[in-house]
């Protein structure tokens, strides 16, 4: 077994790469590779799990299709993401409504202008069957703050008591690590994400290379909501399959406006609700 001080070597080297200018995806997987195995920690999501997923328009652009609300064409992901490469598509969404549109919010506030109207469509999605999905989570005790980090932290420890001192090190050095760079605030295209869409395809190949499944979920917080909130990665066939699949939808228009300090907040001036047959959504 690879000891715990070589994990510490490489995981340490990754993160000193984030501190250069910039990140080069063949030193990250060079350090990757010499850690022999990652530990894969899991967690259920239950059968009746409800997900959200938002989208936004700019041009009231009518989502008349439950595809046009789901993940991305696989063509049209040109930058990697939390646990994307470019050109690999995955169905991102959140544990609740709340959480699905602070996801928005960055994105809202650098697209806007004050006055302008524009328009967001919510898709409330239901899970089919068990998933065991990949978690991300804290092993250390003193940074457990919100339900996410407790809930998933406390059956992150139970979980430990099962392996071997040696084996509780180096996965407190890998999650320690994972948890950090998934916590930290990223933008579309930023160094971060290299590292953390090469790790998080490190951990759903090592899984299906072990049988532990085979279409691959990720968990894990919700950096817009300062980590209150639960986000998905969802691989596509899932959705495809209809494991995972859209039950309700609604629309909101909203009205950016300005504050006294400069600040934008976003008001919601009408709602419609969507009917769903088949793949099609009617709206009123």
């Amino acid at each position: 077994m690879q000891k715990p001080v070589s994990i510490k070597k490489h995981l340490s080297a990754i993160d000193d790469l984030l501190k250069s200018p910039h990140v080069y995806e063949t030193d990250v997987q060079r350090h990757l590779y010499f850690i022999a195995s990652f530990p894969i920690f899991l967690f259920k999501i239950p059968v009746e799990t409800y997900v959200y997923r938002a989208r936004t328009s700019f041009d009231n652009e009518s989502f008349s299709q439950i595809p046009k609300i789901s993940y991305a064409p696989k063509g049209s992901v040109k930058h990697y993401g939390r646990a994307n490469f470019p050109n690999q598509s995955l169905f991102y969404c959140s544990e609740d409504q709340e959480t699905a549109y602070l996801e928005l919010l960055t994105y809202w506030v650098k697209n806007v202008v004050e006055g302008q109207i524009f328009q967001v469509t919510m898709g409330e999605w239901v899970t089919t069957k068990i998933f065991e999905s990949i978690i991300v989570t804290t092993p250390n005790i003193a940074q457990r703050k919100s339900k996410f980090e407790i809930g998933t932290g406390n059956a992150y420890d139970i979980k430990m008591r099962e392996f071997s001192p040696d084996q509780q090190i180096i996965a407190k050095e890998f999650y320690s690590k994972f948890y950090d760079w998934y916590s930290r605030p990223a933008r579309v295209g930023d160094d971060l994400y290299r590292v953390t869409s090469n790790i998080s395809n490190k951990l759903i190949t090592s899984g299906k290379k072990l049988g532990i499944f085979k279409n691959a979920a990720i968990s894990y917080p919700s950096v817009a909501s300062h980590e209150e909130g639960i986000n998905f990665a969802f691989e596509p066939k899932i959705v495809a399959s209809g494991k995972l699949r859209c039950v309700r939808t609604w629309r909101l228009k909203l009205i950016a406006n300005l504050d006294e300090y400069g600040n934008y907040n976003f008001k919601e001036v009408h709602r419609e609700h969507g009917r769903i047959n088949d793949n099609t959504i009617y709206w009123p």
